[in-house]
């Protein structure tokens, strides 16, 4: 008889869905009744799977997310309820997802066995970073592993929602990544 497998599993490779995929794709809007999607999960371009949304909003009733898919060809239905929150900056509101298991009021969902849970349902899951070394982490600041970091950071420091000013005061978050970029010894013309 096989032994269970030792190794966790990663977060990072697991199929996972936030509020963010939901609000992308106009779910996410109070008081409008039913709104029914389809969204897919994508690994480098790939299709890797779908999953039916259907999100129910209204004045009477709490708000909640039913999805819809099939783990081994067993379809697997079921509802999370979400909870909107007014935004710290006044404007608007954001939402979550309650947890079915542990009631956790979290943004993202992640698919481990059968099921979308928040991360801290699971046993022995942990993200990639946390199986690196010591020794492999300060390898990662050396001149062999330089680039590879350099180009992680300047890509983010690039992305859609990297907000660089804030009532004209540079952001905390851009701040960082230029401190990054200057341990690094890089300059702020090269990117």
């Amino acid at each position: 008889m096989g032994r269970r497998s030792s190794s966790p599993i990663l977060l990072n490779y697991c199929k996972t869905i936030s509020t963010t995929d939901l609000n992308n794709a106009g779910m996410l809007t109070s008081n409008r009744g039913t709104i029914k999607g389809i969204l897919t999960w994508t690994r480098r371009g790939v299709k890797m799977g779908s999953m039916g949304v259907v999100v129910v909003s209204g004045h009477h009733a709490p708000a909640y997310a039913e999805f819809a898919y099939s783990v081994a060809k067993i379809p697997i239905t079921y509802r999370v309820n979400l909870v909107a929150l007014p935004s710290n900056l006044g404007k608007g509101q954001i939402w979550y997802f309650t947890c079915p298991v542990t009631g956790v009021r979290c943004r993202k969902l992640h698919l481990v066995g059968s099921y979308l849970f928040h991360r801290s349902a699971f046993q022995g899951v942990i993200y990639e970073l946390q199986t690196w070394s010591k020794k492999t982490r300060s390898e990662a600041k050396l001149p062999a592993y330089r680039n590879l970091f350099i180009d992680r950071v300047i890509s983010e420091a690039y992305s859609k929602r990297l907000r660089k000013t804030y009532r004209n005061k540079l952001t905390k978050r851009y701040l960082g990544f230029v401190k990054r970029l200057d341990k690094l010894g890089v300059d702020e013309g090269q990117w």
